[in-house]
Order: C-alpha cells, then sequence, then structure tokens
C-alpha cells in the first residue's frame, strides 16, 4: 500500500496535465493573442521569479523546510501565426522552451533542481491590456541531492539525479509598453522518476511566479495565415512501434530489469486536431519471471509470466510534430501478483515530419509513463513507424 502511493505521488501529476491539455483543447479561447500585438518581433525572451511552498505530501516527508521554495526561469517564446494546420483549433498559443533553477527550501537535504523544458500557453481570453492564459509544460530535471542511505538518508522524496518535470500553471499578462509585458500566475510543479530509483515520493512546490519579458528579436510580422491546404490528411493510419522500459525491484538499490513493448495501432483522426488509437500491445517484463524465480518457486511457465499481451485504446492530441498521448489497456490473461487488468499509459511522441504534412510515412520516438493501479510501473522509450 505504501508503494502504490509513493508511485502513485509520480505519475497521477502527469496524468493531470493531459487533462489540462484537454482542456485547453475543449474549453472556448481567444484568437487573439496578447503577445500578437507587437508586429514587429516574431521571438520574446522573458525573466521569472517564484516563490512558494514545497509539499510534504506523504507522512513518512519528515524532512525540514526552513525556507520557502524559489524558482528562477529563463524563457524563449512565440505566437504560433497560423500557418499550421494545428494552430487556430488551440486558439493561437504561445508555444516555448525555458530552463529553471528551483531551491527546495533545504538544500543540504533534498539539494536543488536544473530543468529544461517544453511548454504551452493558451489564450483563455484576452481583454485591453490584459491576457488570461494557461501553463502546460514538460521536461528532463537534473537534480543535485539525491536519496543515499550513508550521506543523505533524509530525502526520502527523490531516489535519482535525473528525473521528469511537469507544470501547470494559471496567469494574467499585462502589456504595459509596446513590447513590455508583465506577467504573473500560480504554478504547481512536480519532480520524480518512474520507479527507475527508489524512492520515489516526488518533490511537489507550488508558488507564484512574476516576470516580464526582457527582449524581443526576429523581425518578422506575426501575421493570422491561412493553415496550407495542399496536404492530404488521410482518415486513418496504421502505426507499429517497439518499446524499451527499466524497472527497479521494490526496494533501494534493488536490482534493474527490462521490460520489452510491440505494438500494432490504428489510428482514425478526428479533424485536423487529435485522433484515437486502438490496437494491441504485447509486453514481455522480464522482473516478473524474475521474482518468481526468487521466490525459490519451481514453475515450468515462469517466462510464460513475463508474456502481457493487452488492447490498446487511447486519444493523441496532434501538434504538429508533436503527439500528447492517453492510453488505456485491457490485459488478455490472467494479471500478475494483484494487477487489475487495466493499465493507463500516458506520454509524448515526437514525429520525424509534421502530420499535417508528411502524415502517410512518418518516423517518430515516444517516451510513455506505465502505470498499474495508479501506481508507476516504469518508463517507456519507443520508437515507431505511421504508414
Amino acid at each position: 500500500m505504501l508503494l502504490a502511493k509513493q508511485n502513485a505521488a509520480f505519475w497521477r501529476p502527469f496524468f493531470y496535465l493531459h487533462l489540462s491539455l484537454l482542456a485547453m483543447g475543449l474549453l472556448p479561447g481567444t484568437q487573439t493573442s496578447l503577445i500578437s500585438q507587437f508586429q514587429e518581433s516574431r521571438f520574446f525572451v522573458s525573466l521569472d521569479y517564484g516563490q512558494g511552498q514545497t509539499l510534504r505530501h506523504r507522512p513518512s516527508m519528515v524532512f525540514d523546510l526552513p525556507n520557502p521554495a524559489r524558482d528562477y526561469r529563463l524563457e524563449i517564446s512565440q505566437v504560433v501565426d497560423g500557418s499550421e494546420a494545428w494552430h487556430k483549433p488551440y486558439h493561437f498559443p504561445i508555444v516555448g522552451a525555458g530552463i529553471l533553477l528551483l531551491d527546495y527550501g533545504n538544500p543540504d537535504v533534498l539539494g536543488r533542481t536544473f530543468s529544461t523544458y517544453f511548454f504551452v500557453d493558451h489564450n483563455y481570453l484576452s481583454v485591453g491590456r490584459l491576457s488570461l492564459f494557461g501553463r502546460f509544460e514538460k521536461g528532463i530535471a537534473f537534480h543535485s541531492k539525491a536519496f543515499d542511505p550513508e550521506t543523505n538518508p533524509l530525502n526520502n522524496a527523490i531516489g535519482s539525479n535525473i528525473n521528469l518535470h511537469a507544470s501547470l500553471g494559471l496567469g494574467l499578462r499585462i502589456r504595459v509598453y509596446r513590447r513590455t509585458i508583465l506577467r504573473i500566475g500560480g504554478y504547481f510543479s512536480h519532480q520524480s522518476n518512474s520507479r527507475f530509483s527508489f524512492p520515489n515520493l516526488g518533490l511537489n512546490t507550488v508558488k507564484v511566479l512574476v516576470g516580464a519579458n526582457i527582449f524581443s528579436f526576429g523581425e518578422r510580422s506575426i501575421t493570422r495565415r491561412q493553415a496550407p491546404k495542399d496536404f492530404d490528411f488521410p482518415t486513418w493510419h496504421k502505426m507499429v512501434s517497439f518499446g524499451l522500459g527499466i524497472k527497479e525491484e521494490k526496494r533501494v538499490e534493488g536490482p534493474r530489469y527490462p521490460v520489452y513493448m510491440l505494438r500494432f495501432q490504428m489510428a482514425r483522426n478526428i479533424k485536423n486536431k487529435r485522433r484515437i488509437i486502438g490496437g494491441i500491445e504485447a509486453k514481455w517484463d522480464l522482473a516478473k519471471a524474475a521474482f518468481v524465480r526468487n521466490q525459490g518457486i519451481d514453475d515450468p511457465m515462469v517466462e510464460f509470466q513475463s508474456f502481457d499481451p493487452s488492447i490498446s485504446l487511447g486519444h493523441e492530441y496532434l501538434m504538429g510534430h508533436v503527439g500528447l498521448l492517453t492510453q488505456a489497456n485491457l490485459r488478455l490473461k490472467e494479471p500478475f501478483q494483484g494487477n487489475n487488468y487495466w493499465s493507463v499509459k500516458v506520454g509524448s511522441n515526437l514525429y520525424v515530419h509534421s502530420n499535417y504534412r508528411h502524415p502517410k510515412s512518418n518516423l517518430f520516438v515516444g517516451i510513455y509513463i506505465n502505470a498499474n493501479k495508479a501506481v508507476a510501473d516504469f518508463l517507456e522509450f519507443a520508437v515507431g513507424y505511421q504508414f
């Protein structure tokens, strides 16, 4: 039960992030972005500072938090101009990348995190000089002080130096001059790994960020160009992919085992914004066979225990070269060690070609979190082909 609570702390924020993107696509938005009023500039560089609190979201988190959490960010962003088919359905969002330094309030135990991330700001409403936006971001985080049973035993939140970063935000932009924009907003951030290393309670922070664009560059007018019409966007696709994951035994510094995945799926596009994906997925989880052997059980079918076929049904948001996937799987054999018949997968695909320009023949790579019973099972890296 404790393990379930620990790992659920990891994958649930990512699931909520995907739900937030769903809301961005379904809720009304504005096609008149605040920054689009600055037609002289294409890119904007911003600085942000935030202060808040690290959350001790489990009773077992006994480390002190003598200081507030502090968040320092540098970002570069761009308002999309309507030249891609996905721009208008998402209400001409602001997209960009950033780096951040996060101090949790106890650097001797929790250390600090340095993250790089990509983000999408969905513009809900613009009135005069004001703009209300929602933030969705994902990235990779380097943590300076991971758990160590000898040198850092109090940090039972993070067991690895490399983790995933995710954040949600809601904020307000205020135009004070032609190229000067202030912004303020509330953010929730999460850093942890996906059962690659224990412990994995995760570190969550809530804070208020304030910032401003410090300069702009790229002298190209931002216009609402019509999306290209010369592409063939077929209704159906076929997709085949191979994945590899690594999972650690359920104890600190336990052995790690590979997980192999093979999928064949059909995808049906819904307009130019999303698609439904379904098919067959086969998983070979060598940790299951190792568990049986370690128990001293003489089972001639031990290798069969590693084979886990399932039927998959999912949803993917399409944003040019990027796809955001949420998927559920129904197992076709009896679950192992009390798992449910269903499991969950959330993650992202990166396509070599834009789905709106070369949709029929396209290579892609993916990174997904696989979970059972709201418990992170393993992090999967995949490569596939769409045709």
